[in-house]
């Protein structure tokens, strides 16, 4: 028993998992408008993904699949968190949705939030690059500073 424990916790160590949160904002339907006629909205937030989906590649994935190829498109194409929680690149940068998942039988807005956890700080910038276009950016500036 102590045994399969231990597997279990070693295996879990090295995977490199998203974890997701929730920002769901709901219109309150009331006659009270705020001092200065705003709506009022009742927020609710909390974990949409606490365990976190692997981004391990696996038997289904392509061979030339990696923990940062996947993540990317499980940032841009699952979750469409494309917005970096800072403008620069530090170790422990999350993403975020910067529109609304609408459900317009409610009026509810959903905003998704994604962090990174067991990636190595070089996996980390790769993604954040990736994801900003960073390095496009810094091309960019380089050719017009130089006239290319």
């Amino acid at each position: 028993m102590k045994i399969k424990k231990f597997n279990e916790l070693s295996e879990n160590q090295n995977d490199k998992i998203i974890r997701t949160t929730y920002q769901k904002t709901t219109p309150v339907d009331s006659e009270y408008k705020g001092a200065y006629g705003e709506d009022e909205y009742d927020e609710e937030s909390g974990w949409e993904d606490e365990e976190g989906e692997s981004m391990l590649p696996d038997e289904y994935d392509d061979e030339d699949e990696t923990a940062v190829n996947k993540a990317v498109k499980f940032l841009q194409n699952k979750r469409y968190a494309t917005e970096p929680s800072a403008s620069y690149f530090h170790v422990g940068i999350s993403y975020s949705t910067p529109d609304p998942d609408p459900d317009y039988n409610t009026g509810e807005e959903t905003y998704y939030s994604c962090f990174l956890k067991g990636f190595t700080p070089e996996e980390e910038l790769d993604i954040y690059n990736i994801i900003t276009n960073q390095k496009q950016k810094n091309f960019n500036r380089t050719k017009k500073r130089y006239n290319f």
